[in-house]
């Protein structure tokens, strides 16, 4: 063989070898990043004992319509059978003589009551001469999954000296409590933590698990650590009596991890489409299993969609009906299939977080080096091969 098909042969590699790379590269560029905390494994924690074992209160949707190849579920758990209000406020009560003095029930009357919510759910507000509480009864099961203000409020600190307890404490108390009412943690949740609040009027510690699957977070914007999706335990900040506590968790089907747009192309539809203006920052994105407000379901709740959550802030005012918006959050979804934009939803929240990294000459760069590297590779390889098959002269 020629030195001249030899050079031949190895140029054809290496043009191979460089549309290999770029396309192993192009296909990388399209994983979804999770670029938000997503905590720890349940496993790894204080919690693992309770992991499978209990009551979990959840919403299942498990055998929802999806609409394939997009993602799309249609609920219809408002069409099921649901529980009267009155069986519904039994179970609030026996919640309540479970966790609370049977002397601070005395006199309690039913205030408000009512259907609530995206899920079932019941919806109390209860009254009396030393509780006021609202509380949420799952509508299909009859568990309760959230109460507030069910707490004594005439117990005296933990520490003889009043002061703060610590976030292990508090930790400590929520552990208690989820035992104590026999409430199991779902495999999937992550445990963000027990963390302080630094509202001054809800004083406290927050113990938050939130829904994952895989890397996909379920419910809304990952930046609200109060958002109604996971589950959350409210510790008083002086007594570790537990004032408040949600656990809303909604079980799916596999969700498919092929054939979504990128993270790029999705904040570029939503940049253009929001209708915001030109002064955005982004500093948020990532795959979320949503409730899109503006979609209905069969049953009349909102659809549920597989979405790139674009988290962005108004930087400067750019109209004068929100120009006392400057720097507030806004959340874009676009639909992580068809690249669709749905819908735009407005926070009274000023958020103070870094603006995230677009993709730039440096991608670029990185990309043409990989491509490069893989290309000779291959164009070593075969001119290895191509010189030992050759005669010895």
């Amino acid at each position: 063989m020629s030195e001249w098909m030899v050079a031949r042969r190895v140029t054809v590699a290496v043009v191979i070898g460089l549309l290999i790379g770029g396309l192993c590269v192009g296909v990388a560029s399209q994983i979804p990043s999770n670029e938000s905390d997503v905590g720890l494994p349940v496993n790894e924690t204080m919690f693992a004992d309770l992991v499978g074992v209990g009551l979990n209160p959840s919403f299942d949707m498990k055998n929802m319509t999806v609409n394939d190849p997009t993602y799309r579920v249609d609920s219809t758990l408002w069409d099921q059978p649901l529980l009267s209000e009155s069986d519904a406020f039994e179970a609030a009560k026996a919640f309540l003589r479970h966790n609370v003095n049977e002397s601070f029930l005395e006199n309690m009357n039913l205030n408000i009551s009512g259907l609530v919510g995206y899920r079932p759910t019941w919806g109390f507000v209860i009254y009396g001469s030393r509780i006021s509480t609202t509380i949420r009864v799952n509508a299909i099961s009859g568990d309760v999954i959230a109460c507030s203000n069910f707490g004594p409020r005439t117990q005296g600190p933990l520490h003889a000296n009043g002061s703060d307890i610590s976030a292990e404490e508090a930790e400590a108390s929520a552990y208690s409590f989820l035992e104590k009412n026999n409430l199991s943690i779902p495999e999937n949740a992550r445990y963000m933590g027990t963390k302080r609040l630094s509202a001054a009027y809800y004083t406290g510690f927050d113990t938050i698990f939130k829904h994952y699957e895989g890397q996909i977070f379920v419910g809304g914007s990952p930046l609200n650590e109060r958002h109604p999706e996971g589950i959350r335990i409210h510790v008083d900040l002086k007594t570790a009596v537990i004032r408040e506590f949600w656990y809303h968790w909604t079980e799916f089907g596999p969700i498919p991890t092929a054939g979504r747009i990128s993270e790029m192309d999705a904040q570029t539809i939503a940049l253009k489409e929001c209708g915001l203006g030109p002064n955005l920052t982004v500093v948020q994105r990532g795959p979320v299993l949503v409730s899109v407000w503006s979609i209905q379901s069969t049953d009349g709740s909102p659809q549920l969609r597989l979405t790139w959550y674009i988290t962005v802030k108004v930087n400067a005012t750019w109209d004068s009906q929100v120009s006392n918006h400057s720097g507030y959050r806004y959340d874009l979804l676009v639909d992580a299939f068809s690249g669709e934009y749905l819908e735009g939803r407005g926070y009274n929240e000023i958020i103070d977080l870094p603006e995230l990294s677009s993709y730039s000459i440096i991608d670029s760069l990185l990309i043409l080096t990989l491509a490069s590297i893989s290309s000779a590779l291959v164009g070593f390889s075969v001119y290895r091969f191509i010189r030992r098959e050759l005669p010895t002269e």
